[in-house]
């Protein structure tokens, strides 16, 4: 299975262990999906996605709001470590 969840998280500036804690899982299983030594459940799968989509989400409505680009708005975040903790709650919320 091809995956770019190794690209994806880079892009946050996550770590593994980061990503990890959002989803439940532990940072060596994150390790092992990206280097395709474990495909993940379909329900993790559907996790990993949702993270993905709220950081983006999260992106967009700061550049928005503040008139920035994305790129822009993108440093701001990983600057501030703002990704593990919209990722974390995203997932929080998709736990209740």
């Amino acid at each position: 299975m091809i995956n770019a969840v190794r690209d994806q998280r880079g892009l946050t500036g996550m770590s593994q262990a980061a990503l990890g804690d959002a989803l439940g899982v532990s940072r060596q299983t994150i390790n092992s999906i990206e280097t395709g030594k474990y495909d993940p459940s379909l329900p993790l799968a559907f996790a990993i996605a949702a993270v993905a989509m709220y950081v983006a989400a999260v992106v967009s409505a700061i550049a928005e709001t503040l008139g920035l680009d994305l790129q822009a708005s993108l440093a701001i975040i990983m600057f501030t470590g703002l990704i593990a903790a919209a990722a974390a709650f995203a997932v929080s919320v998709r736990r209740d």
